[in-house]
C-alpha cells in the first residue's frame, strides 16, 4: 500500500481535482485499488464522490479521535475507489488532539492504516490518496507520518512557490518518524499558455530548488463544470486537455516511483 500526500499551503492551486483524479485513472486505467482520505475539513473531496454528510461525525475525525474503528471507510459510486470522509467534525477533533500530551497523537492515522492494511475482513488498496488543507496541523501532520510520496499542485503566479519550504522543512522533520516519505515533485496546473506562464514554468524548471514533473495540467472549465455533477473531470469528459494531462501525470509518477 503505497500512500500519496496531495498538499500546499495555497488554496485554489488543485489539490482536490488532483487528487480524485490521479486516484480515478490509478483505478480506471491501471486497475488499482484506491483509497481516498479526505483530510480538508471543508469536505470537497467527499463532495465529489457523493459521500459528503454535514451531520455525521465523519471517518476522518473518528481516525483521530480513535473512535469506532469499524466501518469508517465508506464505499463511492467507482467500485475499486473508496474513501474516508471529512466535515467540519474534524475541525474538533484536530483541537482535541493538539490538547492531548500523548507521545503518539502524530501517528493515529499511520496506525490505522496499518490495521486496515493487515485486516482479514476490510477492503485492500494499492493506493492510499489524502486530500490535505492549506495549513500544517495535526491532521496534516498525521498525513505526513504515512506518507510515502508528497505531491505540491502549484499554479503559476508571483506566490506560485509560496510556502514550498515550509512544506519541505516539514518533511524534512517528519522524516524523525517516518524516514520513508520523500517530497515527489511540484504538479503545475490550471496551466495557460500565455507568455506569463511560459516563463513562470521555465523559472521553475530552471531556478527554483525543487523538483518538476514534466507533466503539467492546463487550464479548463470542464474541471469546474465537472464538480457540479460531482464526478472527476477524467470521467465527465474524456477527451478535455485536463483529462489528457492528468492520465499522462499518473504515467509519469508511476514511472517515477518504479525507478525509485
Amino acid at each position: 500500500m503505497r500512500v500519496i500526500s496531495v498538499i500546499n499551503l495555497k488554496g485554489g492551486v488543485g489539490k482536490t481535482t488532483t487528487s480524485a483524479n490521479i486516484a480515478y485513472v490509478l483505478h480506471k486505467q491501471h486497475g488499482y485499488r484506491v483509497l481516498l482520505i479526505d483530510n480538508d475539513k471543508q469536505g470537497n473531496l467527499s463532495r465529489l464522490f457523493g459521500a459528503y454528510d454535514e451531520e455525521e461525525e465523519c471517518g476522518m475525525s473518528r481516525v483521530l479521535l480513535e473512535q469506532n474503528p469499524k466501518q469508517i471507510v465508506k464505499h463511492t459510486k467507482y467500485e475499486g475507489i473508496d474513501i474516508i470522509t471529512a466535515n467540519m467534525s474534524l475541525l474538533r477533533a484536530n483541537l482535541l488532539i493538539m490538547k492531548n500530551d500523548q507521545e503518539e497523537q502524530h501517528t493515529r492515522l499511520r496506525h490505522y492504516l496499518y490495521q486496515l492494511d493487515n485486516s482479514k475482513t476490510e477492503g485492500w488498496y494499492d493506493y492510499v490518496i489524502i486530500d490535505n488543507p492549506p495549513t500544517i496541523d495535526m491532521c496534516v501532520i498525521n498525513a505526513l507520518a504515512c506518507t510515502d510520496d508528497v505531491i505540491v499542485p502549484v499554479k503559476v503566479d508571483k506566490w506560485s512557490l509560496e510556502g514550498l519550504e515550509i512544506i519541505t522543512n516539514q518533511i524534512e522533520e517528519t522524516k524523525e518518524f517516518n524516514p520513508c516519505i520523500q517530497m515527489l515533485g511540484v504538479l503545475i496546473t490550471v496551466f495557460k499558455k500565455n507568455d506569463v506562464n511560459l516563463s513562470g514554468e521555465e523559472w521553475m524548471r530552471q531556478k527554483s530548488d525543487y523538483p518538476v514533473f514534466d507533466t503539467k495540467i492546463r487550464q479548463t472549465e470542464k474541471v469546474d463544470e465537472s464538480t457540479f455533477y460531482e464526478m472527476p473531470v477524467v470521467n465527465y469528459s474524456l477527451r478535455c486537455g485536463a483529462t489528457r494531462d492528468y492520465k499522462r501525470f499518473v504515467l509519469e509518477y508511476l514511472e517515477k516511483t518504479e525507478e525509485r
